[in-house]
């Protein structure tokens, strides 16, 4: 798996105005099966995308799909890792306290 943390480098008004753009890009991917997760930093200096397992190429082409990095919006750092244990809620879908 790969996580892919944005971080904006433009203020966020001019995020907005991408915002539509990029979640259509990601309800893409997640309906191709290529995302787990996505979310928002808090505070809102950037997201994480976290991607299933795939040729490190596949990210990356991904990844350039984003508007966000179409656009100059956002850096990425990606990080693959290989995840071997799991809270008893990642089974539950109870990872937030905001439920």
């Amino acid at each position: 798996m790969y996580i892919a943390n944005v971080k904006y480098k433009v203020a966020l008004e001019r995020v907005d105005t991408y915002l539509d753009a990029h979640r259509a890009f990601l309800d893409r991917h997640f309906a191709a099966g290529e995302l787990i997760a996505t979310g928002p930093q808090d505070p809102r200096k950037g997201g994480v995308i976290i991607l299933r397992d795939m040729a490190p190429a596949r990210v990356q082409e991904i990844l350039d799909e984003d508007p966000f990095r179409q656009n100059g919006i956002a850096d990425y750092s990606v990080t693959r890792c290989h995840l071997t244990k799991f809270a008893d809620e990642m089974t539950r879908g109870a990872l937030s306290d905001n439920d």
